[in-house]
């Protein structure tokens, strides 16, 4: 009980640090909305995203270093989600009770981190 009493310690941390972190990157990230970011990402051909890149490009607020520090802020929150529904998986297992759900919980959290990476 003690392990999974601090697993799910582990659990609601990483839920909070992860929902502050969303809010300190929309933060930092204003005027940049994060649908532009993600109209950027699912640009279909080269030249969509070439338009997409020169309207930041020209944008005098340098919307460019926006993207930039946006993008390499995903790669955190990439790391950030991950952990928390590893963490998420291994508590809800446990919360089973039994063998076999706890058993699948370990399973999948590996698998959670494994798609992470």
């Amino acid at each position: 009980m003690a392990s999974s009493f601090s697993l799910r310690k582990l659990f609601f941390l990483a839920g909070i640090g992860m929902l502050l972190f969303i809010v300190v990157m929309k933060t930092v990230m204003l005027p940049l909305r994060s649908g532009e970011i993600v109209s950027f990402e699912l640009a279909k051909d080269v030249d969509k995203a070439s338009r997409i890149m020169t309207a930041w490009s020209i944008d005098p607020a340098g919307m460019i270093d926006k993207v930039h520090t946006a993008i390499r802020l995903d790669f955190i929150f990439i790391v950030l989600y991950s952990v928390f529904f590893f963490l998420g998986t291994r508590f809800m297992g446990n919360l089973a009770g039994t063998p076999v759900l706890q058993k699948a919980g370990r399973g999948f959290s590996w698998i959670i981190l494994l798609a992470g990476i």
